[in-house]
Formats: C-alpha cells, structure tokens, sequence
C-alpha cells in the first residue's frame, strides 16, 4: 500500500471512530406551554442584587382557560435593538393548572450596563400582558436602576420577540457555559 493509501485509511479510522463516540449531551428542554392568560399583580426592582444583571422581582396571576405546565416568560427591549429577547432561563411556570394560582418571580433581565430598557411578562402567543421601563443609570455607586410602567404598545417594548429555549435554568449562564455570540447580557 502506498504512502497516500496508508494515510487515507488512517483518515477513515479517525473519522469512523470519532462518528462512534456518542455526542456531547445537551440540557433537555423542559415541556411547558404559554399561559393563555395571566395578570401582573406587581413588577419593581429587586433589592440590590451582587450580580452583573438588574434583577426584577413580581407577582403574576394565571386566569382561565389555564393549561397543563403554564407559564410565562419574561421579555427585554433594548432601546436600540430592532426586537426584544426572550431567554429560556426567564420563563417561570405557574405550580398547578388552576385558575387564579399565582407565582412570584425574581428574574435577571436587564444588564447592568447603562441605558434605556424594556420589560415585559409574555403570555398566550407571546401577548405582553405588562411592561415596564428600566434606566440603568451611567454614575457608579449608590444610584439604583430606575423601574416605572409603560405602556405594552410604547415604542420601547411595541417590537417582535426572539426566544431561546427553556431548560429548566432560572438563571443566566456564566461567561463559560454561554456558546451565544449575540447574547448581549452574557458577559
């Protein structure tokens, strides 16, 4: 066998033997289904939280018709951004399919970084039932991110939405468990 055959035959081994290793397992989704409807009973900042995200805390309502595994998610505008985001680790879920079952959440959905965002709790085909808007102020120290509502059709939030899918994670990845290049939040 020539040289060149040889070395073929080697690249056939290798790639016949990579092929059977098993792949690298994936975080399985978590079933759930968008509540048809919910209520926001409350939505403000969370007391200052050591993290690099604004943390948003609240109630929220499900009301009927309700659906096995409901839930919700949490939606972020960037005042810039052509679309809002949705990120799985911001989708809560109610803890029975009873109507009037409420979940408290805390969530972090805004970056720390300075600016204008928007927030809004998603239900149904992702309808934003309540929204509201966060100033993360540019001075360092002691000034805390402002939280006041808006309305769900105001130019900040009135934008289409991206999702990522929930995996049962409430909270964000660390800067090595992210693979997203566009994650604007993932630092």
């Amino acid at each position: 066998m020539s040289s060149h055959g040889r070395r073929a035959a080697v690249v056939v081994s290798i790639t016949a033997a990579l092929l059977a290793l098993p792949a690298r397992a994936h975080a399985d989704t978590v079933t759930w289904a968008m509540a048809p409807c919910v209520t926001v009973d409350s939505m403000e900042l969370a007391a200052e939280h050591p993290s690099r995200f604004v943390v948003i805390e609240g109630w929220v309502t499900q009301c009927g018709p309700v659906v096995d595994n409901g839930g919700f998610r949490l939606a972020t505008y960037q005042l810039d951004a052509p679309v809002g985001v949705a990120r799985g680790y911001n989708v809560r879920l109610f803890g029975s399919a009873v109507p009037g079952a409420a979940r408290h959440f805390g969530a972090a959905v805004v970056p720390r970084t300075p600016g204008e965002y928007g927030v809004c709790v998603l239900a149904g085909q992702f309808e934003r039932v309540a929204c509201y808007r966060v100033v993360v102020p540019a001075e360092p120290g002691g000034v805390w991110p402002a939280v006041q509502p808006v309305a769900s059709d105001a130019p900040l939030v009135d934008k289409s939405v991206v999702t990522t899918p929930y995996t049962g994670a409430i909270t964000p990845p660390t800067k090595q468990e992210t693979t997203d290049p566009a994650c604007g939040t993932c630092f």
